[in-house]
């Protein structure tokens, strides 16, 4: 049997993780709370180099998956925010 350990990257910063997503990268979880989220990302080779592009200011994106990602990111992590908000009750 052929196992496969799998791992995690985390960051808060919204729009690094629309940035990663835009490139594809796996979101595998999102924790939120009133003031932030974490987005969960499956680890690739890939990620470090897009990191380092989106943290140099200089990413090569098309601005309309871009703003896409952005969009879907906001949106699960709201939608993860009010899942949390409905265990608590």
């Amino acid at each position: 049997m052929l196992k496969t350990k799998h791992e995690y990257w985390k960051t808060a910063n919204l729009y690094l993780a629309a940035f990663l997503f835009s490139k594809n990268s796996i979101v595998v979880g999102i924790d939120a709370t009133e003031r932030r989220a974490i987005f969960s990302f499956l680890d690739s080779p890939e990620r470090q180099t897009w990191q380092e592009e989106f943290e140099s200011g200089t990413p090569m994106i098309d601005v309309r998956i871009y703003i896409c990602a952005l969009e879907t990111l906001k949106q699960k992590r709201l939608d993860a925010l009010m899942q949390s908000d409905g265990e608590q009750q």
